[in-house]
């Protein structure tokens, strides 16, 4: 290994003194400072100035950090050292798909941007990517993406940093895209009512759908749902699987694995698609693959099928988009309509799987469902009461 400096003597006018050119491991040059030793005596002094030197290489040739864009890549690869860590040591792996939306992320909305190039981590600044930042938006990057891009840049650095490997993390300075969520649609006890008397020509989207509504499931834990997990006996069904693409039966999000109530309103439906399913056994899914035993079916089952549902109670595709109606927005559905129906927070904040109060409160909207002339004539009658 070669070394990273080399001894010359320079001449000033106090007399001559040992300096040191140093050099980076690829010979590029990386300054010459003084030693401070006098050139005198037999040997002119020169191991004091050698050892000097190799004390001053430990702060001027330092190692050079990755390039920033191919630090954040090889990052969320499945063999990182991040990747490994949170696998091994944390005991919490990090999703397939977890990692490959960042990853996508970062090839599209990330390396195109023309002042992260040959930057390497140790020269990020808060102001360049405040000015990615302004760059993304002008772009048309979506205030989601792009915060969710800020969390796949800081996360990375903020490794780097507590390694030790740079000497300040740079996003701590940096302030997310101010956004607010649009809120999501619910129906109305009247379209409930509708939806539960319709039958998609898809039976695994009519029970998907109906479940939705009527349990808060989510489409993962639809998907991974097998004939066991169902207790008719008990009316119970036992939501243990979140199947993920690519990666399988996994636990719930946030470990929300949890028992629900098995309506009364699906048991027919649930009938007919067992009656006519080609894995009807205890260990197949309930929402069945026709190609393959041992997935269930696309994401695209459920989502088609509820367009359809929809629209046939009367809510077109633009007013689905109007109101912001989804497959998850469901779950928003179930717990307005059980908070409305009387069951106490606690009760259904464990049937939809919330970990706090908090975000069942996020998922509870009245407002959208209240009956506006049963709500008068409840309110007239009671006031009539007080009058006499």
């Amino acid at each position: 290994m070669r070394s990273p400096f080399s001894l010359y003597v320079k001449n000033l006018k106090s007399g001559p003194i040992w300096y040191a050119r140093f050099t980076h491991e690829n010979g590029d040059y990386a300054g010459s400072v003084s030693t401070g030793i006098p050139v005198t005596g037999k040997k002119g002094r020169k191991q004091e100035a050698i050892k000097i030197a190799e004390e001053l290489a430990e702060k001027i040739v330092a190692p050079k950090t990755p390039y920033f864009l191919d630090y954040l890549e090889s990052f969320w690869k499945h063999d990182s050292p991040y990747v490994k860590s949170k696998r091994l040591v944390d005991k919490k792996p990090l999703s397939a798909m977890y990692l490959e939306n960042n990853a996508a992320g970062i090839r599209l909305h990330v390396k195109p941007y023309e002042k992260f190039k040959n930057l390497r981590i140790s020269e990020v600044k808060a102001g360049v990517i405040e000015d990615w930042k302004i760059w993304a938006i002008e772009k048309g990057v979506g205030t989601r993406r792009i915060n969710a891009m800020l969390q796949a840049m800081s996360v990375p650095m903020r490794y780097a940093y507590d390694r030790g490997d740079i000497d300040a993390n740079p996003f701590n300075r940096v302030k997310r895209v101010s956004y607010t969520e649009s809120e999501k649609g619910v129906l109305s006890r009247s379209e409930v009512a509708k939806l539960l008397e319709t039958k998609d020509k898809d039976p695994r989207a009519t029970v998907a759908i109906k479940l939705a509504v009527l349990t808060g499931i989510r489409r993962g834990e639809v998907r991974g749902m097998r004939w066991k997990d169902i207790d008719e006996d008990e009316g119970i069904i036992h939501i243990v699987n979140n199947y993920v693409n690519s990666e399988g039966d996994k636990e719930c999000k946030r470990g929300s694995n949890r028992d629900v109530l098995l309506p009364s309103a699906i048991k027919e439906d649930l009938a007919y698609l067992r009656e006519n399913s080609p894995h009807p056994f205890p260990d197949d899914y309930v929402m069945f693959n026709l190609d393959n035993r041992k997935v269930p079916c696309s994401v695209e089952v459920p989502r088609l099928g509820f367009v359809r549902m929809l629209e046939a109670i009367g809510i077109t595709k633009e007013q689905q988009k109007e109101r912001n109606l989804t497959f998850h927005g469901m779950r928003h559905t179930f717990v307005t309509l059980a908070r409305m129906a009387g069951l106490p927070d606690i009760t259904v904040q464990a049937l939809a799987g919330h970990k706090s109060a908090e975000m069942m409160n996020r998922y509870s909207h009245a407002n959208q469902v209240i009956d506006f002339n049963e709500a008068r004539k409840k309110l007239e009658r009671h006031e009539n009461k007080i009058a006499k």
